[in-house]
């Protein structure tokens, strides 16, 4: 049986600026990966491209949240 998403993303998550929404869904995509590998048992090593990835994200999305 597949696992749900920890984090279910749905249009009332929605902003009034799609760029931002499109961030903030890839933000959702990679914590719920975060998430299945961490229930995979996969070790901090393998771990460490997701969690650079949801830093980068988040501080893109931060950055670009500056400018609006």
């Amino acid at each position: 049986m597949r696992e749900p998403p920890y984090i279910v993303w749905n249009k009332k998550q929605s902003i009034s600026m799609p760029i931002s929404n499109e961030q903030h869904h890839a933000i959702v995509a990679a914590f719920n990966s975060l998430y299945l590998f961490i229930r995979q048992r996969w070790d901090l090593y393998a771990l460490a491209p997701i969690h650079k990835l949801i830093e980068t994200n988040v501080g893109f999305n931060l950055k670009a949240d500056e400018d609006f």
